[in-house]
């Protein structure tokens, strides 16, 4: 059994691991939630704790006896990686012995390697978006992720044809998680998961063959793209939907290579 703590546990994703952590019926749970803990539903092998993660102290009482620290924050509600920062240090004097990081934290400057054991769970894509406007998750909530199947709209950057996407689904990282807390060898500091490898052109053609029509495409800018600020609103694209997104040029799409967490049979 391992002791686990959960940082951001209600959110989406945090609510498909800790499913997928509880059936395992192995581990004590700390869920580290911002909201009441009365707003939430008893768990089975879960404990709900409240903080805003902004005091050190309180941090480390809650990790006292954690061996590993799942962090899920949302990267807009942690500009700078600030809270991330201050749970690491505090993991580090509580005695945590391990530390997965938010993508947000993907530098984690404040981890000293002879202390701390950490990594990065790099999904890439959830292969789910795809299947939208089918529900195929428990927790998270699914939109046209750049590839909107069932609309045939795409919103592509214009050098990036040749890119590659790293699909994985969303049971993938569930499934993972589960057997990389048990995993006694070392984390790899990057544990990157991979499902699919695709090329944004290949991706477009398997939308033509499967609907029999092509995409109709939104085009981005190389200019827009590498600066992070292009913006769609164009009411026919995904109903109205607008979304800041960057559509990288460079072979392989940022954080998504391919790398394989080890874990045991």
């Amino acid at each position: 059994m391992v002791r686990i703590a959960i940082a951001g546990a209600s959110g989406q994703l945090s609510k498909e691991i800790l499913d997928g952590l509880v059936e395992t019926d192995k581990h004590e749970i700390i869920g580290l939630v911002r909201k009441d803990p009365k707003s939430l539903p008893e768990t089975r092998g879960v404990r709900w704790a409240q903080t805003n993660y902004k005091d050190r102290s309180q941090l480390v009482h809650l990790l006292r006896g954690v061996h590993t620290v799942l962090c899920f924050f949302i990267s807009h509600k942690d500009a700078g990686g600030v809270d991330q920062k201050r749970l690491i240090d505090a993991a580090i004097e509580a005695g945590v012995q391990r530390y997965a990081a938010s993508e947000c934290g993907s530098k984690l400057e404040s981890v000293r390697d002879a202390v701390l054991e950490y990594t990065l769970f790099h999904p890439g894509l959830f292969m789910n978006y795809l299947g939208y406007p089918r529900q195929t998750t428990k927790h998270i909530t699914l939109f046209p992720l750049l590839f909107d199947f069932d609309g045939m709209r795409a919103i592509v950057g214009e050098q990036s044809l040749d890119a590659k996407i790293a699909y994985s689904t969303v049971e993938d990282i569930v499934g993972v998680v589960a057997r990389a807390v048990e995993y006694e060898g070392e984390w790899p500091r990057v544990g990157g998961i991979t499902g699919s490898q695709v090329t944004v052109a290949q991706l477009l053609e398997l939308g033509k063959k499967i609907r029999g029509r092509p995409f109709d495409i939104e085009w981005v800018k190389e200019e827009d793209a590498q600066a992070g600020r292009a913006r769609v609103y164009d009411t026919k694209v995904f109903g109205g939907f607008a979304q800041a997104i960057s559509v990288p040029s460079n072979d392989t799409i940022s954080g998504f290579e391919n790398y394989r967490l080890p874990v045991t049979e």
